[in-house]
């Protein structure tokens, strides 16, 4: 779930649904839903009069006049697999991560293409993307000043390499699901892994791919790393075990 504020009003995504709900912030109160015409919208950032909703599983974002509280024209198609993670505007351009592949994409608003991919090679499952704009030169040299020279020396590593949008992303939807569900147990976060095996109910091609031996091998080698009372490897444990029953039945 993601809110994003517009003054009189707040806009809140629902992750499981297609809609967006506006609330009016001096009564508190939902005075409309707003179909995306994506499914399962997950952020959301304002610009202007346009609000940007990121839809996950159609892996597209949705234009929304505020003024009219209206689609502008059909969504755009992020033209890559599941799991996008947040979004941030700045002037035209809308900037949005894609956890699984260590992508930024970059999206130009005019003519709704995307047309960048910003390959972050050290920093993998990037989630939360800010822009940030130092007010003067000034501030950019009091900020420069606080790194630490081991700051300096961590972030020299980093490597950012932007491909041409044209490369086809040939990454596997399976091992993108497995990548996730083990990020998500490693950093303990059990609502992102019921979100995550909620979506084979929803993908029946990610469904028939995977295998009860993929997640019981995760979970052994996670099972060697993490300790053992961590909640989010019970969880894994016990979906493992559903899953392989399902699988015998079908």
């Amino acid at each position: 779930m993601s809110q994003a504020l517009a003054k009189p009003y707040a806009y809140m995504t629902k992750n499981f649904g297609t809609e967006i709900s506006v609330i009016d912030l001096e009564t508190n109160k939902i005075i409309k839903t707003i179909a995306t015409g994506g499914r399962h919208p997950i952020a959301i950032a304002i610009k202007g009069n346009r609000a940007y909703v990121l839809n996950d599983i159609s892996n597209n974002i949705s234009v929304i006049n505020l003024s009219t509280n209206k689609l502008i024209g059909d969504p755009i198609d992020l033209k890559t697999t599941n799991f996008p993670g947040t979004i941030e505007i700045e002037e035209n351009k809308a900037y949005v991560t894609h956890t699984t592949s260590s992508k930024i994409f970059v999206i130009d608003l005019d003519t709704r293409q995307v047309i960048k991919a910003i390959l972050v090679k050290k920093f993998p499952y990037p989630y939360i993307i800010k822009i940030y704009e130092p007010d003067s030169k000034e501030e950019t040299q009091m900020q420069q000043n606080l790194l630490t020279q081991q700051q300096r020396n961590r972030f020299s590593d980093v490597t950012i390499q932007t491909q041409d949008i044209s490369e086809q992303d040939t990454s596997n939807p399976q091992q993108e699901w497995l990548s996730q569900v083990k990020k998500a147990v490693i950093q303990n976060d059990r609502d992102y892994l019921e979100t995550l095996f909620n979506l084979l109910d929803e993908h029946a091609d990610l469904n028939d791919s995977l295998t009860s031996s993929d997640l019981f091998r995760m979970f052994l080698e996670l099972k060697e790393k993490l300790p053992n009372d961590q909640t989010s490897l019970k969880f894994l444990y016990d979906k493992t075990q559903d899953y392989s029953k399902s699988k015998k039945k079908s």
